[in-house]
C-alpha cells in the first residue's frame, strides 16, 4: 500500500472512529436528559441536551425536548424564557 493510500486510510479509520464515540455519547446524553426529565430534576434534563447540541445541534428531536425543557424551566424561572425564544426561532 502507497504511502498515501495508508495515510488516507488511517485518517478515514479516525473519522469513523470520531463519529462513533460521538454518537455513543449523543445517545448517552439524550438518554440521561430524558431519564432526569422523567424524574422531575428539570435543570440536569436542560443541562444534557445542551451538550448533546454541542455533537448535533440540528438533530429534530433534541431540538424538540430541549423546547419542551426549557418551557417548564420558564414558567418557574424567567430566565430561561429568552433562551427558549431564541430556540424556537432558530432554523434547523
Amino acid at each position: 500500500m502507497s504511502k498515501i493510500k495508508k495515510q488516507n486510510q488511517l485518517h478515514y479509520n479516525k473519522v469513523v472512529s470520531i463519529n462513533y464515540e460521538d454518537a455513543k455519547a449523543f445517545n448517552f446524553l439524550i438518554e440521561s436528559g430524558r431519564s432526569r426529565l422523567k424524574k422531575g430534576d428539570v435543570k440536569a434534563a436542560y443541562s444534557e441536551f445542551i451538550l448533546a447540541s454541542k455533537i448535533k445541534p440540528h438533530h429534530l428531536e433534541l431540538h424538540q425536548l430541549t423546547a419542551e425543557t426549557l418551557s417548564v424551566l420558564c414558567e418557574k424561572d424567567k430566565q430561561f424564557c429568552k433562551a427558549l425564544d431564541v430556540l424556537l426561532g432558530s432554523n434547523l
